[in-house]
């Protein structure tokens, strides 16, 4: 059976932090190469960050964030590891 492609939308948010975020992961081509998340901007001037990307069905992959245009990487502490579904 041939493994099928699917679309997942990875978030991040985190009080005070502005833009570029940038979203690096296995998923990547070239593998963690560093992609520019788009965001929405709230009544607070809060930002929320996301990136849609594309993923094949049942296999595990794991992803940071870049902080800005530094090498300042972060991990998402509120996504539990798992597969994509």
């Amino acid at each position: 059976m041939a493994s099928r492609t699917v679309s997942i939308s990875v978030k991040y948010s985190k009080p005070g932090t502005q833009p570029p975020i940038y979203l690096a992961g296995s998923f990547s081509a070239p593998a963690w190469q560093p992609q520019e998340m788009q965001y929405t901007t709230d009544e607070n001037n809060e930002h929320e960050f996301f990136k849609e990307v594309y993923v094949e069905q049942g296999k595990e992959y794991q992803y940071k964030f870049r902080i800005g245009l530094g090498e300042w990487w972060i991990m998402n502490e509120d996504s539990p590891t798992g597969m994509c579904p």
